[in-house]
């Protein structure tokens, strides 16, 4: 993490991190946080995760379902749930 931002770039998760990426079979990710007024970029985070995967639809091997807390983000920017389907 650098500022508060999930970092993308690189290979896995954490890039540049001395940690090995794991398998994931679930990604969890606060869209807003409501004490910091970071935003995550889900639309991008998403793609990461679809493209790290190679699974792009539910029942495709090796497919990672993506959850986010979007509570504190609702009125604040905007929020599309069909976008990411």
């Amino acid at each position: 993490m650098r500022a508060g931002r999930a970092r993308l770039g690189g290979s896995g998760a954490g890039a540049g991190s001395r940690c090995r990426p794991l398998p994931a079979s679930l990604v969890s990710v606060m869209t807003a946080n409501n004490e910091t007024g970071v935003v995550q970029d889900m639309a991008a985070l998403v793609a990461r995760v679809r493209e790290a995967s190679g699974a792009g639809r539910p029942g495709e091997a090796g497919y990672v379902p993506v959850h986010s807390d979007v509570v504190a983000a609702l009125g604040k920017v905007p929020v599309d749930f069909a976008a990411g389907a």
